[in-house]
């Protein structure tokens, strides 16, 4: 009998061996296993990131292999409180088909155990508004991200997008930091927009407009910082020598509150008011009747205002008056400018012109008449409060 000669294969032998199971890591620059997300998310700022993140997972399991959304839970909005109302984000994920794990506050929420066979990995808290707890980001392998619309540490709070405008930055960024156990906005930046950031009209630019442009290239940044692996070695790029904002120069972005938009004709220019209520607006005063015991009453001034040229012989700011028969209010600002209004609203009433909002708002219940070679003005007797 002839033997028969069995020529060596390198392909047959390797298919005949028993590797063990390992897990697949994502080749970069660093190595790092799946990303296994919760994304903490809830107005339009953060869709785009959520989007970007499922969009890589789809495309690429090995880099994201999973994304769950952490949001607050719908509020009742409505006459009789009867219309359920979901933060933006969650829409996008359920059209997404992403899991949607909705809380109040993260007492007794257990993300890492359960959602999945393998346990969340990655904390990302995108215009999240609750902080994120260390016993949340503390369990994942690869800790927490925050994705934050300035140029941090500058415009660090709750309303960056709002403060960039008023500020009247022609320029702004966004920035990737780590989760902070105590603090917003504290965290190791992890990477940013380039100096000095984009470009922006703070003229024109409304704050919808802003987060719009910001949110998509916040998402940009966050996926090629992920990419990179930049959450391994926490390299703070603040630290090195072409920081943009030096300490001293920071910014800080509190959230707006109803004080922000009272108008003190005192102290604020006409450019000043003119901004404020193009960013915040509208804005309002407190109307003082001449009237003995009279309340005062909010007057909202719902159209803003327009400059003018006019020279009004008025000289004391703050101080409204009509000039000759028209309804349009006129008030002299504390840098010695006349501001015009068309129409506002005085509290638990409806938008009317200026003249007869002050009417309702018993602000005419003693005029003073002065009468000139340009024709009557028809003075109020109490400052705007």
């Amino acid at each position: 009998m002839r033997a028969v000669t069995r020529h060596f294969s390198p392909l047959r032998a390797l298919n005949t061996l028993r590797l063990p199971c390992l897990h697949r890591q994502y080749a970069t620059a660093k190595r790092f296993d799946p990303l296994r997300i919760l994304f903490c998310g809830s107005d339009e700022f953060s869709i785009p990131s959520l989007e970007a993140l499922d969009r890589e997972r789809r495309r690429n399991p090995d880099f994201i292999a999973s994304v769950d959304l952490v949001c607050k839970r719908a509020v009742r909005v409505g006459r009789g409180r009867k219309t359920l109302r979901s933060v933006p984000v969650a829409e996008t994920a359920e059209y997404l088909s992403i899991p949607i794990h909705r809380v109040d506050t993260f007492k007794g929420f257990e993300p890492i155990r359960g959602l999945h066979p393998d346990p969340i990995n990655l904390v990302i808290a995108v215009s999240f508004g609750l902080l994120v707890p260390p016993r949340i980001f503390g369990a994942a392998k690869y800790g927490g991200l925050n994705v934050h619309p300035s140029m941090l540490p500058d415009f660090r709070g709750a309303a960056p997008l709002h403060h960039t405008l008023l500020q009247g930055c022609t320029h702004t960024g966004v920035s990737v930091q780590t989760l902070h156990p105590t603090h917003f906005d504290r965290g190791i930046v992890l990477a940013q927009t380039p100096p000095p950031g984009f470009e922006i009209d703070p003229s024109s630019m409304t704050v919808p407009e802003l987060r719009d442009i910001a949110a998509s290239k916040a998402a940009d940044l966050l996926i090629q910082t992920l990419k990179n692996g930049l959450f391994i070695d926490l390299v703070d790029i603040t630290k090195s020598s072409n920081v943009s904002n030096p300490l001293e120069t920071i910014r800080l972005a509190p959230k707006i509150k109803p004080e922000d938009r009272h108008i003190n004709w005192g102290t604020w220019t006409a450019s000043e008011i003119l901004r404020k209520h193009h960013v915040i607006g509208p804005l309002w005063n407190d109307a003082t009747s001449a009237l003995p015991d009279a309340p005062t009453k909010r007057i909202i001034w719902s159209s803003g205002f327009e400059p003018t040229s006019d020279d009004l012989p008025f000289e004391k700011p703050g101080i409204p008056f009509v000039h000759g028969s028209s309804t349009y209010l006129h008030v002299r600002t504390s840098d010695g400018k006349f501001l015009r209004i068309s129409s506002a609203k005085a509290a638990a009433s409806v938008v009317t012109d200026a003249l007869h909002a002050a009417v309702k708002s018993k602000m005419l219940a003693h005029p003073g008449f002065e009468e000139t070679e340009r024709g009557i003005h028809w003075t109020f007797r109490d400052r705007l409060g």
